[in-house]
């Protein structure tokens, strides 16, 4: 079944499903050009939104199931963009155990801000931290603290 404009098939079904825009139909429905929709667009629990780069390996998808949002990589999940039973957002990896998790180095063209009274704390340690209550900051450690700098170090007490 074709119906053809100007020499172009315009919509078409072959074995494969249903073409708008094109004649060859690879999914059950295939759309060459823009899709515009004036509503939402649902997909059943499991499925996905997928780009394909040729690559087999590279593919990326986006799966929304069991009330998560994925990113994957080809057949793996590198990201947790949301997770319903925490509400914890994952960077690389599929597990966030925190409200925001980044497995790997992070940068910041910025400044990076804690609110007052708030910490850095450090990974199986009972007390390391950084800390400030906008009067004072306190460098705490399990052991102890020692300051390496490259160069000269100085330390004030007191104000100038």
């Amino acid at each position: 079944f074709y119906i053809f404009s100007a020499s172009l098939a315009r919509v078409a079904m072959n074995a494969s499903g249903f073409g708008i825009g094109t004649d060859t139909a690879t999914k059950a429905l295939t759309v060459a050009g823009d899709i515009s929709a004036s509503g939402d667009i649902y997909l059943e629990n499991g499925n996905h939104i997928g780009w394909a780069s040729g690559s087999v390996g590279s593919d990326l998808k986006i799966l929304g199931a069991g009330g998560e949002l994925l990113i994957y990589s080809g057949s793996t999940a590198v990201h947790t963009l949301h997770d319903y039973q925490t509400g914890n957002f994952g960077i690389k990896t599929h597990t966030p155990p925190k409200t925001l998790t980044v497995a790997g180095d992070i940068s910041a063209s910025g400044d990076i801000y804690l609110e007052t009274n708030k910490q850095i704390k450090w990974e199986n340690t009972t007390n390391s931290s950084i800390r400030t209550n906008q009067l004072q900051m306190y460098i705490m450690a399990d052991g102890d603290l020692h300051l390496q700098p490259d160069g000269d170090l100085s330390i004030q007490v007191g104000t100038t």
